[in-house]
This record gives C-alpha cells, structure tokens and sequence, in this order.
C-alpha cells in the first residue's frame, strides 16, 4: 500500500508561510500537484506513442 505524501507537504507549507498566506500556499500546491497528476500519464502517454 503507498503512503499518501500529501499529509507532510501540508505540514511542510504550513509551517514554511506566515499566517497570512498559508490558505494560499496550500492552495497553490495543491493546485500544482493536481495538474501534475492529470498531465503526467498524459504525457506519460504521448510520449510512449510510436512515431
């Protein structure tokens, strides 16, 4: 079974950004890691694709 990483990137950015701006950071990774989980098997795809 995989350990879920994304518990200690939480903990990491919550304790790395001041008050004000932790939401946002937390927002902005998670946004960034759910964009690489939709392009990565789709690149992942293209690029496995004969020419």
């Amino acid at each position: 079974m995989a350990v879920p990483r994304r518990t200690s990137s939480h903990g990491y950015i919550s304790r790395s950004y001041p008050v004000t701006a932790r939401a946002g950071a937390v927002g902005v990774a998670l946004g960034a890691g759910r964009i690489g989980a939709i392009a990565g098997p789709l690149l992942g795809g293209w690029s496995s694709q004969p020419i």
